[in-house]
């Protein structure tokens, strides 16, 4: 989950190196000046993506799993085309296809509980 949080992080610190770019090509006047405020809107959300992956990535309560749906969930909502981060993704539905379903778990523990009571 790193190389996604990285390739994430690297994407959006790209946008906003554009963004910025763009800010400076606008002289003053009417359009101008609502352009630059629809880029600076632009660069405050891309902001916003960055300090929520490092709030996600940095919360000790959830899970790996739970991060990685709520990374997920955030880049439902992002700006980033899905092929810059596919790869990434792959390894991650990978590693979670490995992982016990909740219904598993679930039954082992059943069965566990079932042996104390019987036994």
């Amino acid at each position: 989950m790193a190389r996604l949080v990285v390739k994430i992080k690297s994407n959006l610190t790209y946008k906003i190196d554009r963004l910025r770019n763009k800010f400076r090509q606008f002289e003053s006047g009417t359009l101008s000046e609502f352009i630059k405020q629809k880029l600076a809107d632009d660069g405050r959300y891309l902001h916003e993506m960055k300090t929520e992956i490092n709030s996600i990535t940095q919360n000790t309560k959830l899970t790996v799993e739970e991060k990685a749906i709520e990374i997920i969930r955030l880049l439902a909502h992002s700006t980033i085309h899905p092929v810059k981060f596919q790869e990434e993704l792959k390894e991650i539905s990978e590693i979670l296809k490995d992982k016990p379903s909740l219904t598993q778990s679930g039954n082992r523990w059943l069965k566990e509980q079932q042996s104390k009571w019987f036994e």
